[in-house]
This record gives C-alpha cells, sequence and structure tokens, in this order.
C-alpha cells in the first residue's frame, strides 16, 4: 500500500468539503421550504437544481377591489382608515406595506373615475347624472357634484 502524497491528502480533503458543504446546504434549503410551507424543487440526476419558477399564488381579490369595497361600504373614510380596515381584510399583510400598496390603488381607482377625494376623504362615484357641455359631472355619495 502506497503512502499518500501531500497533493493526495489535500484532493482528498477538498472532495470531502465540497460533498458535506453541497450536503448542508441541501439540508438548508429543504428546512426553509418546509419552514415556508412551499414544495420543493426537484434536483437532476447530474445534482444541479431544476430552476423553473414556481408558480405564484393568485390572491382572491386584488388590494384594488378590497379598497374599492371599502369606500363602497364605508364612505368618507381617510386613506389611513382605509388601509387600516384594509389590513383586517386581507389575510397576512401588515399596515407598512398595505399603506403603499393601498396609496397605489386609491391613485388607479380614482384615475379610472371610480373614486373622488373630497377634504381628504375617499368616496364612490355613483352614477353620471348630467353633462354640462363636454363635463359630465358625477354625483358622490352625500350629493356632491363634482366635475369629471
Amino acid at each position: 500500500m502506497a503512502v499518500p502524497t501531500h497533493n493526495d491528502i489535500i484532493a482528498l480533503i477538498e472532495a470531502r468539503e465540497k460533498v458535506a458543504y453541497q450536503k448542508g446546504w441541501d439540508d438548508a434549503f429543504a428546512r426553509m421550504m418546509a419552514a415556508a410551507n412551499v414544495a420543493t424543487v426537484p434536483v437532476s440526476d447530474a445534482g444541479v437544481r431544476d430552476h423553473r419558477r414556481i408558480p405564484p399564488r393568485k390572491p382572491e381579490r386584488s388590494i384594488v377591489q378590497v379598497i374599492l369595497d371599502i369606500i363602497k361600504d364605508q364612505p368618507g373614510k381617510r386613506g389611513a382608515d382605509i388601509f387600516r380596515e384594509a389590513v383586517n381584510r386581507v389575510e397576512g399583510s401588515d399596515f407598512k406595506t398595505m399603506d403603499r400598496t393601498g396609496r397605489t390603488a386609491l391613485a388607479r381607482l380614482k384615475k379610472r373615475g371610480k373614486i373622488r377625494i373630497r377634504n381628504k376623504r375617499w368616496y364612490p362615484v355613483t352614477e353620471i347624472t348630467e353633462t354640462t357641455g363636454d363635463v359630465p359631472r358625477f354625483v358622490e355619495h352625500g350629493g356632491m357634484s363634482v366635475a369629471g
């Protein structure tokens, strides 16, 4: 039996370290995915991960629809009050995230003509009542008329 040389010993140690590192990585990844309750990505025969994207879960309703429903249910609320209500209605949300997402939703709804703001309070646009020239007049909650 031949005595291994210094280079043989170094190569053996590096090979073992590589295998141990990969095993530790795979174990940690499996625990992380189990904690996140996400399906694991299969490993091919060559040991290379298949990085196909797992499709995200689609929410039941969009935040825009949740915000619109709150404004229709409780017209005249300020933005922060709407976001607090949205946090209660959307599972797993928090105020910081809802504040940013909610402001975007308010801007989109306002741009689409679904809601109006008056004195820092949000109201749904319910109907078009008359047209004066080229400017339609919208009736908001409470009978206030606002030019579109």
